[in-house]
């Protein structure tokens, strides 16, 4: 994602501008078999997000990392 494209996210709460907070990893499912030293983590489902946090009033927002950039602008 560019540069310019974060900085015109703004908080639909306040209108004050999002501050981009990094790429995260997500994952479904649970931790129960992780005693077969990670076999499982193969079939679990994962996402990223781009999240996005506002410094005036604490609203975050999650967005798909790679889909919809272009339509982010306030």
């Amino acid at each position: 994602m560019s540069t310019s494209t974060r900085d015109h996210v703004s908080c639909p709460r306040c209108s004050v501008a999002m501050e981009f907070g990094g790429t995260k990893q997500f994952h479904e499912g649970t931790r129960a078999f992780d005693f077969l030293g990670g076999l499982f983590e193969l079939f679990k489902h994962r996402e990223a997000f781009d999240v996005y946090v506002c410094t005036h009033c604490g609203r975050v927002e999650f967005f798909l990392d790679g889909v919809g950039e272009g339509m982010r602008k306030s």
